[in-house]
């Protein structure tokens, strides 16, 4: 009877504690462990295999620690505690076929290496043909850690309780000092809505302390202080150590025996023993002090573009005087891993592939097939494909890599500017569901927030609001006039900004109190073009055609029109020969969104040279520069009409935009600009595609040929627009002249 009530009482805690079993894709077959009573347990037993419901066991022939972490795996565990053979955790029921000894073996023989996702990609003998050594005393059974990884987001911060005398959780940055941030670790669970500490229990290990700062976007975990260092007294001997507060909230912790492993980007994929509160009359909680290890935001062998700020955007790398692109072909967090730290922010919070969503890359992709094992300090350290790219799908850069990293936040610090979202005054009276709303620009001074008069704020100001609060580029700047009666505070100053912030915090305002009525709104975004000119067209257009060209005055009544040609020109005899140094301009769109053109539709001005519109004034710059830097020949302006000449064919984009003929009096095309993933080009024939050098002795200079040049088109990266090339001039037989290409580089890319 007393057995009896044991066995019950043990069944009753097994099925309350719940049952872990995996189920393969077609249903047919189930992995699940039994106890020494034969009742299904979810860390503890005999492995069960039932294959179509006829259930069986594993032979123990050559089973190791490594298939007991494949099956520990499938089971939810993050690996095993132990393995055993001899059926130590209970004998298999006899039955007939397949196996002769009266009990069935599914698997015999299996050896993994430990990275397979299930036992049967495992190599084993045939299903249901074990050896017949095999018998009820030689079946496997596994102890799994009672552990478990959260499947969603785990949100975590340092904390510092308000009777603290060493404790700082606002993160500074990397500066003569090594340290980021320290407190007490806390986690946010929905359940309570609430901010808990986490249990100290077995908290220490170098693993977890990687892991959590890299979370909260540092490269390094440094050390784990005591409560006694932050708080200026020990709470486990003190009751009032802290204060009140803490000493309520740290009675009680989450996540006992915290488990992460070196590879892991975030905290939630560390094991753990649930998210159940258990007291803790200790008040021993878990702390860390993240930092740095050295001052790394400035490597020059790695960057990501194409973003608002510096922890997310394409991945790039410097080799042979050259910066190129990553191909994504086989890359993993631990190489996204490796490449945020190297840059110095945290663990990776993403990463993923270019096409379709845009930022991609040109020129060199310079690596494919990079498998890192997360602890080298630079990709270049990992294996990878040499420099090489052999794969076509990597070489047209539809599948370049962006990472994006974790940076310090804000959270713990004294905010001074925000973003307040509220109903647009200016459709106050629009019905519409949900109502329209803008982002106001506020400030906190002393205390009191209020909005920004519009005259207070600069184009450079609000690009550092949408960077620092929102991680995106400024969109517009809206003034909007706040309607009579509104008593809402509002202040005019200034924020007075070093040029070097990363946020706007960090800029010290001067505002006092204003009655102005027209204040800021801030729109930020994403989603923007990103002009880049094509250096194999340039270089291919000089290459092929290396005769510098001659033209008479009179026969440049296009350029006249157009106004390329200097009034000194123009004023010579209409039969004197000007030499003409042509080229191919061909500006690709790799941004996010579709290039427009900036200026309105009704000031775009009608050149009857090309019997269409000119949407773009100022669309590029050309110009020819000596060794010393200098001009040698009048810088030309080139105005374009925006359209689609092709289309990267991989990048799965139609062309969309067009300049078809027109006269002044018809409709006005308003169909101009370049789609992402197109690129327009003004070929070496076109009026104006070219720099007059024929005063210009010959010798070495610098093609610079530069787009968007004033920045009027808003665009994810300004620094690509650039190309500088090495070009010679020589004469031949007194008559003809020669453009030679010595080399062609992206200024601000090399």
């Amino acid at each position: 009877m007393f057995v009896l009530l044991l066995f019950c009482l043990f069944c009753t805690y097994q099925c309350t504690e719940g049952v872990s079993e995996w189920t393969s894709e077609d249903g047919r077959t189930v992995v699940r462990l039994r106890n020494p009573f034969g009742v299904l347990s979810k860390f503890t037993g005999r492995v069960e295999i039932c294959v179509d419901g006829l259930c069986g066991s594993i032979c123990d022939h050559n089973f190791s620690r490594q298939s007991a972490n494949v099956v520990c795996k499938m089971l939810g565990s993050p690996r095993a505690k132990r393995t055993s053979c001899c059926s130590r955790f209970g004998r298999p029921p006899l039955v007939g076929s397949p196996s002769t000894s009266g009990t069935r073996f599914w698997l015999d023989a299996v050896r993994c290496k430990g990275d397979e996702d299930d036992i049967f990609q495992c190599t084993h003998l045939p299903l249901g043909r074990a050896r017949a050594t095999c018998t009820a005393d030689t079946t496997v059974g596994v102890a799994c850690r009672k552990m478990w990884a959260s499947q969603r987001r785990i949100d975590v911060r340092l904390h510092c309780p308000e009777e603290s005398t060493n404790c700082s959780a606002c993160p500074s940055f990397p500066t003569s000092s090594q340290i980021g941030a320290m407190g007490f670790v806390q986690v946010f669970l929905k359940e309570t809505r609430r901010w808990h500490y986490v249990s100290a229990e077995r908290w220490g290990d170098n693993e977890e302390l990687s892991v959590l700062c890299g979370q909260l976007g540092f490269p390094a975990g440094l050390s784990i202080p005591s409560a006694s260092d932050l708080l200026g007294c020990d709470p486990s001997t003190n009751s009032t150590c802290g204060g009140e507060r803490f000493q309520r909230e740290a009675y009680t912790v989450t996540m006992r025996d915290v488990d992460c492993e070196m590879n892991h980007s975030q905290f939630q994929q560390c094991s753990h023993y649930g998210f159940k509160l258990r007291i803790n009359p200790s008040r021993k909680v878990a702390t860390a002090l993240c930092g740095y290890t050295i001052k790394q935001f400035s490597q020059s062998h790695i960057r990501l573009r194409a973003s608002a700020v510096p922890n997310r955007g394409r991945l790039e790398v410097y080799h042979d005087g050259e910066w190129g692109t990553v191909c994504g072909d086989g890359f993993t967090v631990e190489n996204a891993n490796v490449v945020c730290r190297s840059l110095g922010f945290g663990t990776a919070e993403n990463f993923h592939i270019a096409n379709p969503t845009g930022r991609w890359g040109f020129d060199k992709v310079w690596l494919e097939n990079v498998k890192c094992i997360g602890n080298e300090t630079t990709i270049e350290s990992c294996k990878h494909s040499n420099w090489t790219v052999k794969s076509s799908r990597c070489r047209d850069h539809s599948h370049d890599v962006i990472v994006s990293c974790f940076t310090p936040q804000r959270d713990a610090c004294h905010q001074t500017v925000r973003l307040s979202t509220e109903p647009d005054p200016l459709t106050s009276t629009v019905a519409s569901d949900p109502p329209p709303t803008v982002d106001f620009l506020e400030v906190n001074v002393g205390g009191k927030w209020g909005r920004v008069c519009a005259k207070s704020v600069s184009v450079s100001h609000a690009r550092l609001v949408c960077k620092g609060l929102t991680q995106k580029f400024l969109s517009a700047i809206i003034v909007r006039r706040l309607p009579q009666g509104d008593d809402t505070p509002r202040f005019q100053g200034t924020f007075m900004c070093a040029n070097n912030e990363e946020n706007i915090d960090d800029c010290e305002l001067q505002f006092t109190e204003s009655h102005c009525r027209e204040v800021a709104v801030v729109s930020c975004t994403e989603d923007l073009p990103d002009l880049v000119p094509s250096k194999k067209h340039l270089v291919d257009s000089i290459k092929k055609y290396p005769m510098i060209s001659k033209r008479t005055v009179q026969s440049l009544s296009c350029e006249i029109e157009e106004g390329c040609i200097s009034n000194e020109t123009i004023s010579h005899n209409p039969l004197s020969v000007r030499q003409l140094l042509k080229f191919t301009v061909f500006s690709y769109n790799f941004g996010l969104v579709d290039a427009k053109p900036f200026a309105n539709e009704q000031e775009w001005d009608y050149h009857t040279c090309h019997s269409h519109y000119h949407s773009v004034e100022e669309f590029a710059i050309y110009d020819l520069l000596n060794l010393s830097g200098e001009r040698v020949t009048e810088s030309l302006k080139a105005s374009f009409c925006l359209m689609d000449t092709s289309c990267i064919e991989s990048f799965g984009q139609t062309r969309k935009y067009s300049c078809s003929p027109q006269t002044p009096k018809s409709v006005r095309q308003t169909n101009q600009g370049i789609t992402k993933g197109c690129g327009d080009a003004y070929g070496r024939s076109t009026p104006c595609q070219w720099l007059d050098v024929t005063n210009v002795p010959d010798g070495v200079y610098t093609l610079l040929i530069t787009v968007n040049p004033n920045n009027g088109i808003l665009e994810l990266d300004y620094e690509n627009n650039q190309l500088s090339c090495a070009i010679s001039l020589k004469s031949k037989d007194n008559s003809d002249r020669r453009t030679k290409l010595i080399n062609c580089l992206r200024r601000g890319y090399n």
